[in-house]
């Protein structure tokens, strides 16, 4: 027989909570089933899979292009002494040009390496979806795994329904 534990939410953060503290429990993102409820509609809402990888090379793009070029400065000007590199006899403009892209492009290669260590499975929720509605969130599962599952929800604060699945919302096993 399979059992559906399922909670309630109004906010984006806790339904970000509970997927997370599924996700911890070996639950696969494509067994949670979330769907938002709002006054007079009813959608469905993928769990998605994120990564770091754009973010990770932004910011290092962008650290490594005002180090290079904070670097090449000082180097060109003479505030650093460092024999036998050749910006210090380019003019200041192009030194630190060579500086900002050299950063720029070293720092983007490590952003997106540590963003290759990040990954993330989150609700595609959007922020009426909560401020309108309600969101639920729930897993079909069997056997001993109900009490773990439940702990989960309990854990950031849900109110925590437990049925037999076929008694579930529809749309809820649908999407679980």
């Amino acid at each position: 027989m399979s059992t559906m534990v399922m909670g309630t939410f109004h906010d984006e953060e806790r339904v970000n909570e509970v997927v997370d503290a599924l996700l911890s429990r070996h639950v696969r993102p494509d067994e949670i089933g979330v769907v938002v409820a709002k006054p007079g509609q009813r959608h469905p809402v993928r769990v998605r899979f994120r990564s770091g990888l754009a973010r990770g090379a932004v910011v290092g793009s962008t650290g490594g292009g005002l180090l290079g070029a904070g670097g090449a400065l000082l180097v060109a000007t003479g505030a650093v002494v460092a024999p036998g590199i050749g910006i210090a006899e380019a003019p200041l403009a192009l030194a630190v040009l060579q500086g900002a892209l050299a950063g720029a492009g070293i720092g983007g290669l490590l952003g997106f390496l540590a963003g290759l260590t990040w990954w993330q499975d989150d609700p595609a929720l959007e922020a009426e979806d909560t401020a309108e509605g309600r969101v639920w969130v729930g897993v079909t599962t069997e056997g001993d795994r109900v009490d773990a599952l439940r702990e989960a929800f309990e854990e950031v604060g849900a109110a925590v329904t437990v049925c037999d699945a076929s008694e579930a919302p529809p749309m809820l096993r649908r999407a679980s």
